[in-house]
C-alpha cells in the first residue's frame, strides 16, 4: 500500500509524518521534527535522506495567514452547483481573487430558509507556487495542500469526544498561535496571531487571554444560537499553564487534547515526540486523504462541478445490444441458408432420380410427338406416291435411288429425292413435272454419274403445302352409311381408265454382263 508523506514548515523548525492508509485512519510509521535553515529545499531533503525515506508525493499544511477565508452564505441550490456559486460569491468576499486562484471550501450548515453556509479557503497561483517550487527541488511531488487549523478540526471531527462540542481551539507554533471555533465538527470561524514574549512567558499569557477574547467576540454572528462550551488546547502538559489562565480568564472549563490519541491514528513511538500538538494539521490532512470526509478540504484539487455522467457505459451498452442482436440475425440467416442447402441437395438428388426414371416416358414422348407432327401436318403420303408415279418421268429416263418423306414442322411435308436421269437435260425435265401449286422444287446439287444409261445424278428437295381442304372429307359419310345400312349389290367392278396409260416396264438396253447397274435400276423400279 503507497505511504503518505504530510510535511508542514514555520520559521524554526520543519515537521514530517509518514503513514499508511487503513480503514478508518492512518497508522504512523514515523513523526519528527527538523530544524529549518535559510534554504528549505536543502532542510527538508536532508530530512527526509537522515530518516531513510524515499521521495515522491506529499501532502503540505499551510497556516492559517498562508491562505485566505471567508464564510460565504449560498443560495439554496443541488451540491453539485455549489462549487460554482462558491466562486461567485467569493469575488464580492476576498479581496485580490483571480482566475489563477485556487478555492475549496468545507460546508458549515444549512440555515431554516435553507441557505448554505460554508467556510471558502483561497491561495493565489504564486502563493501555491511557493509552497511547491521548494517541494520539487527536493525531488517532491506535491498532490495535497490543506490549511492547518481546518484540518485540526476535521482530525477532532472524527473523535466521539469532541465531534459534537462547540469549542474554542487553540493551536500553538514556534511563529504565531491559532485560534478557531468549531461547532458540531464545522469550523465557523479561525483566525491567527502572533504572540509577544517567551513561549510560557506571563507576557504570552496575557495577550492569549486578550486574543481569545476577541476570537469569542468576532466568531459570534457566525456561531447564531450556539455559545462556546470549553476550550481546548492542542498539546501536551507544556501548556498546562496556559490552559489554567485560559479557564480563569474566560470563565470556560478547558482541555488539553493530543492529536496522536484521535481513534483515526494509530502511532507506537508518540510518546517519545515532544511538542506534539503542532502534528494535529499534519494527521488531520492524512487522514482525510486516507478516509476523505465531507469536511476534507484541499487547496490543490478543490471541489469541482461534477463531470456530466459519462455516456460510455450507455454505449456499450447499445453497441452489445447491437452486435448481439447482428449475431443471431446472422446465426438465424445461417441455419436458414444451411436449411435451404439441404432442401435444395434433397431436391436435387429427388431430381435426378426423377431424371432417370423418365428417361424412357422422354424417349417414348419424342416418337409420339414425331408421329403427332407426322399427323398433324395433314399430308397425305400416300396420295404424294401417287402423285410422284404419275408425274416422274418414264424410268428409261429417270430412277430413284432414295425417297424420303417428312412432315415439316409447321406444316405440310418435305420430299427428298435422291436419283439418276439418262441426261443432263433430265433434271429440268424432272424438276418441271413435279413442279406445282402444291409443290415447290429446289435442286440441291447435281453431277455426272458412272452409272450406265444414266449419265447424271441429282438430288432435289420437294416442299409440299398444306393442303386447304381435309381429304375423304365427302367420303366420310358414305362410309359411315354404307356401315349403317348395309345392301346385298354387290361392289361394281373396276375397269381400266382409258385415259390413263397403261403401265411399263422400264427396257434395259445395256449388255446383261453389268449387274451392278441392274440392281440399282431393279431398286428404283420399286422405290
Amino acid at each position: 500500500m503507497a505511504k503518505l508523506i504530510g510535511i508542514e514548515w514555520d520559521g524554526s523548525e520543519i515537521r514530517i509524518v509518514v503513514a499508511r492508509p487503513r480503514s478508518g485512519g492512518v497508522t504512523v510509521d514515523t513523526a519528527f521534527a527538523a530544524p529549518r535553515t535559510s534554504e528549505l529545499a536543502e532542510s527538508i531533503a536532508a530530512a527526509l535522506a537522515d530518516r531513510n525515506i524515499a521521495v515522491g508525493p506529499v501532502c503540505v499544511t499551510l497556516p492559517r495567514s498562508s491562505v485566505e477565508l471567508h464564510v460565504l452564505t449560498l443560495p439554496p441550490a443541488p451540491d453539485e452547483d455549489l462549487p460554482d456559486m462558491v466562486r461567485f460569491a467569493a469575488i464580492r468576499e476576498f479581496t485580490a481573487l483571480t482566475d489563477d486562484w485556487l478555492l475549496d471550501y468545507t460546508p458549515i450548515e444549512v440555515n431554516a430558509v435553507g441557505q448554505t453556509i460554508v467556510l471558502a479557503a483561497g491561495i493565489s497561483g504564486k502563493g501555491l507556487k511557493g509552497v511547491e517550487s521548494p517541494c520539487s527541488t527536493a525531488s517532491l511531488v506535491v498532490e495535497h495542500v490543506g490549511v492547518r487549523p481546518l484540518a485540526a478540526a476535521s482530525l477532532m471531527a472524527r473523535d466521539p469526544h469532541h465531534a459534537g462540542s462547540v469549542a474554542l481551539v487553540v493551536e500553538s507554533s514556534s511563529d504565531d498561535i491559532e485560534l478557531t471555533i468549531i461547532a458540531d465538527g464545522a469550523v465557523v470561524f479561525t483566525r491567527s496571531t502572533r504572540l509577544p514574549g517567551e513561549e510560557g512567558s506571563e507576557e504570552r499569557q496575557k495577550a492569549l487571554q486578550l486574543e481569545s477574547r476577541r476570537t469569542l467576540i468576532a466568531a459570534r454572528n457566525q456561531l447564531g444560537a450556539h455559545s462556546v462550551e470549553k476550550i481546548i488546547l492542542v498539546g501536551q502538559e507544556e501548556l498546562s499553564g496556559m490552559k489554567t489562565s485560559l479557564a480563569a480568564t474566560l470563565g470556560l472549563p478547558a482541555e488539553l487534547y493530543d492529536p496522536f490519541t484521535s481513534p483515526a491514528v494509530k502511532y507506537s513511538g508518540a510518546e517519545k515526540l515532544v511538542n506534539r500538538g503542532r502534528y494535529a494539521g499534519l494527521l488531520g490532512l492524512l487522514v482525510d486523504q486516507a478516509t476523505p470526509s465531507v469536511r476534507s478540504l484541499d487547496l490543490r484539487n478543490p471541489r469541482r462541478r461534477p463531470a456530466p455522467p459519462s455516456k460510455r457505459r450507455q454505449y456499450v451498452t447499445y453497441a452489445t445490444a447491437a452486435a448481439v442482436i447482428a449475431a443471431l440475425v446472422v446465426a438465424v440467416i445461417w441455419m436458414r441458408l444451411g436449411s435451404l442447402d439441404s432442401d435444395i441437395d434433397a431436391a436435387k438428388t429427388k431430381l435426378a432420380v426423377l431424371k432417370k426414371s423418365n428417361e424412357a416416358a422422354v424417349a417414348q414422348q419424342n416418337d409420339v410427338e414425331k408421329i403427332d407432327r407426322w399427323l398433324e401436318s395433314n399430308v397425305q403420303w400416300l396420295d404424294q406416291a401417287y402423285w410422284m408415279a404419275t408425274s416422274l418421268p418414264p424410268a428409261e429416263e429417270t430412277i430413284l435411288s432414295r425417297l424420303q418423306m417428312d412432315a415439316s414442322q409447321t406444316a405440310g411435308g418435305v420430299i427428298m429425292l435422291d436419283g439418276f436421269v439418262a441426261s443432263e437435260g433430265g433434271i429440268k425435265k424432272l424438276e418441271s413435272s413435279l413442279r406445282d401449286d402444291q409443290h415447290q422444287v429446289s435442286n440441291l446439287g447435281s453431277k455426272q454419274s458412272e452409272v450406265t444409261g444414266y449419265d447424271w445424278n441429282f438430288q432435289e428437295r420437294i416442299i409440299v403445302a398444306k393442303p386447304t381442304t381435309t381429304p375423304f372429307a365427302e367420303a366420310e359419310p358414305a362410309e359411315k352409311k354404307s356401315v349403317e345400312e348395309p345392301t346385298n349389290q354387290e361392289p361394281p367392278k373396276l375397269e381400266p381408265n382409258p385415259t390413263e396409260p397403261a403401265p411399263t416396264e422400264p427396257v434395259n438396253t445395256e449388255p446383261a454382263a453389268d449387274d451392278d447397274v441392274a440392281n440399282k435400276t431393279d431398286e428404283g423400279a420399286q422405290s
